[in-house]
């Protein structure tokens, strides 16, 4: 059975009432008239129970969207029959989700209802506490009242699901894009510019005409001077491998805006795993710290990588030391051919800097690498300078550690230049678009 419970605003309303008669006695003028508004009230209250004590629940199911799930928004479906014609106006519903503690609906009583067959189907979106991955497990559907001094509570059991909350989508803009690649190599193939405002197809080069090939890329110009049948290709019809790195160490424990650092790069990572196998491309991925925590190696299906797209302990941060010695005899054991190699980790420990310089240096020499780190949107020392007033000492520190950082990875840049490869600090603002679009950059401006 179902419990009804009383609103404490019940209390209150009905303390002060009770107040107020017991102070009309001294004044007899007042007594009737307050007697009179306490019976009514008590009138509404009896009233307000018996309309949802007479309610008959139907049984509810709860559907969950699992895909996508972004912005740190999650929309739970709530279906359930009218046969007993609930009038869904006179009602507020709540949905609480037990098992997420912190979870909030963004728009409290507000659900988006549409009628369909007899059936209400009702929208609730909710706001997550932070990133990474979630289960619903049990439910607590809560009915109110017409005027909210009573609410009935259902417990609901569904089976469990699970859903995963990813990072803001805010595009990048091309002058912030400008800004996270100067000076590095990651859009110049030889000695030309990739137009990074058009991610299409490139221009690889010309081979002889074989049957079957595509009328469309037939090139002209080398038919009108040879007089021989020559077809164009172009760099997204290559198929390349893609060598993907993440660094457990203790260098990602920690958060950033509340949320795991490690939940920021899976979700990274899975997007350009998925881009990756779109065109045809294999992939290898391998999380490392002390150990190879796991490897996939030349993976061509998502079923290869699983372990991204659920909660693998196995992708937990570690509280050690990575040991990039044993990450470089690994690569080497392997015998890759030249890829594209990523690098995502916290980069701005010196020990990591230095490891990457150093001990990582072959490995530099012998791919394409692009060293990738997630910067807190609160640490921009360009940021802080014009928009945030220096009003204490702590600001000072904050602008100091700042100014620090900023240096430290410049360095940092420069160094890896130095050895072929490309760096790029990218904001948590934009996160997953800068990524997505730097892949793409990356991929055809990769010459064999």
């Amino acid at each position: 059975m179902n419990k009804i419970l009383f609103n404490e605003k019940l209390y209150i309303q009905a303390g002060l009432l009770i107040l107020i008669l017991s102070a009309s006695f001294i004044i007899p003028i007042l007594f009737l008239p307050t007697l009179v508004i306490f019976f009514l009230y008590l009138i509404i209250v009896i009233n307000d129970f018996l309309n949802l004590k007479s309610i008959n629940l139907p049984p509810i199911s709860v559907q969950v969207s699992m895909f996508p799930v972004i912005r740190e928004i999650q929309t739970l479906s709530i279906e359930f029959n009218l046969e007993d014609n609930i009038n869904i106006s006179d009602y507020q519903f709540d949905l609480i989700l037990d098992s997420i503690p912190g979870i909030q609906t963004n728009q409290e009583g507000l659900f988006h209802s549409i009628y369909l067959n007899e059936e209400i189907f009702i929208q609730i979106e909710y706001s997550c506490p932070s990133l990474g991955f979630y289960q619903i497990k049990h439910l607590t559907f809560i009915v109110h009242s017409k005027y909210k001094y009573w609410f009935q509570v259902v417990k609901l059991n569904c089976s469990p699901q699970d859903f995963r909350v990813l990072p803001s989508n805010q595009v990048v803009k091309e002058k912030e894009l400008s800004k996270l690649l100067k000076g590095q190599k990651i859009y110049s193939q030889t000695d030309r510019r990739v137009n990074f405002n058009s991610l299409t197809d490139h221009y690889y080069c010309s081979r002889e005409f074989v049957p079957g090939d595509n009328l469309r890329y037939v090139d002209f110009k080398k038919f009108a001077k040879f007089k021989r049948l020559y077809t164009k290709t172009y760099e997204t019809h290559l198929k390349y491998h893609h060598l993907i790195l993440m660094d457990l160490g203790r260098g990602m424990e920690g958060t950033i805006e509340e949320s795991h650092k490690v939940d920021y790069f899976l979700p990274v990572i899975s997007n350009l795993i998925r881009l990756s196998l779109e065109k045809g491309d294999e992939v290898s991925f391998i999380a490392f710290s002390q150990n190879i925590d796991l490897a996939i190696i030349k993976g061509t299906g998502h079923h290869d990588f699983l372990p991204l797209f659920r909660n693998d302990p196995r992708l937990k941060p570690k509280l050690e030391e990575s040991n990039y010695h044993n990450l470089v005899s690994f690569l080497s054991n392997q015998n890759f051919q030249r890829s594209l190699l990523y690098l995502y980790g916290d980069l701005t420990r010196p020990a990591t800097q230095t490891y990457c310089h150093t001990i990582f240096r072959p490995v530099i020499y012998r791919h394409r690498s692009l060293f990738i780190n997630l910067q807190n949107s609160h640490y921009n020392l360009e940021k802080n300078v014009l928009n945030n007033p220096i009003n204490s000492l702590s600001d000072y520190s904050n602008l100091i550690y700042d100014y620090w950082m900023e240096k430290n990875l410049r360095k940092f840049s420069l160094e890896i230049n130095s050895l072929g490869g490309s760096f790029v600090n990218v904001p948590t603002d934009y996160w997953m678009s800068a990524n997505t679009k730097i892949y793409n950059l990356f991929r055809i401006s990769f010459n064999v």
